[in-house]
């Protein structure tokens, strides 16, 4: 398992969310290697939409994140953009009677549920603000054949966090907070053929060592869930679909494992 570390994937993301405090944030390396990320995980969701949660984005509000977050929701797709704060009503959730709307008009008049219709992309904003239950609600529908993709937007300092329902089913983190301004202004996403990835990541082949690799780095790393190692092994047949070849090699396992994991290591081997 060394030359996984000897890659050391687990340090594009890990020092800065697991040990921020002893971290520099500031170097060109790491600016470089998020940006990359974003590239890369953009891609990835075109390629996988549903199977994947999302992308959780922490950053307090600035212009960098308002250029990034706009970058993001015009090279992701063209489903249609639902704004979601963490007020939301029942209503909405489930559908039924909207009471405020019956009274404004003086009839009744009925919702829809936000999940019904057409695929969607979810943007939950101050995602660190929503409530267990109403996350609850995201998670069981993340888990039953969703239609819809999030993009939650965390603004959430020191305790406050993204629930960890939807932080275990959103496979993807990106943290804004360190990039200048104009390093986003002046970033290009590359254009990869889509069309025929979809066509490879249908004949992908996954050799046995990756599976078991990847095993080894989740038990070690502190990582229980298997919805970790899932999201790991769909990115990295994604990236290597995306690199024109029918087979996931040791690079594409390397490169997903910076993408799925680096984010959510407990601790060192």
């Amino acid at each position: 398992m060394r030359k996984y570390w000897e890659n050391d994937f687990w340090n594009k993301d890990f020092k800065e969310v697991k040990i921020q405090e002893k971290s520099n944030l500031g170097n060109k390396d790491y600016i470089e290697n998020s940006l990359y990320n974003l590239e890369k995980i953009i891609a990835v969701l075109r390629l996988i939409p549903f199977d994947l949660g999302g992308l959780i984005i922490k950053s307090r509000h600035s212009e960098t994140r308002r250029i990034a977050i706009k970058l993001i929701e015009e090279k992701l797709n063209k489903f249609p953009l639902k704004k979601i704060y963490p007020e939301i009503a029942d209503s909405k959730l489930h559908g039924g009677i909207d009471f405020s709307e019956t009274l404004r008009l003086g009839k009744l008049i009925h919702t829809n549920s936000i999940f019904e219709g057409r695929p969607k992309t979810f943007k939950l904003m101050m995602g660190e603000r929503l409530d267990t239950s109403v996350a609850g609600i995201f998670a069981q529908k993340m888990d039953a054949k969703p239609n819809f993709l999030m993009l939650v937007i965390d603004e959430g300092i020191e305790d406050e966090e993204v629930p960890n329902c939807l932080k275990e089913r959103i496979c993807f983190y990106l943290d804004f907070n360190t990039i200048p301004l104009e390093k986003i202004k002046n970033f290009k996403i590359k254009r990869y053929n889509i069309s025929n990835a979809k066509f490879l990541l249908d004949k992908m082949k996954v050799p046995e060592f990756i599976y078991k690799d990847l095993f080894e780095i989740t038990s070690s790393t502190g990582i229980t869930s298997m919805r970790t190692p899932y999201f790991t092994i769909k990115v990295a047949c994604a990236l290597a679909a995306l690199r024109g070849v029918k087979t996931v090699e040791e690079k594409d396992l390397i490169e997903s494992l910076g993408l799925t994991i680096s984010h959510k290591i407990k601790y060192l081997p």
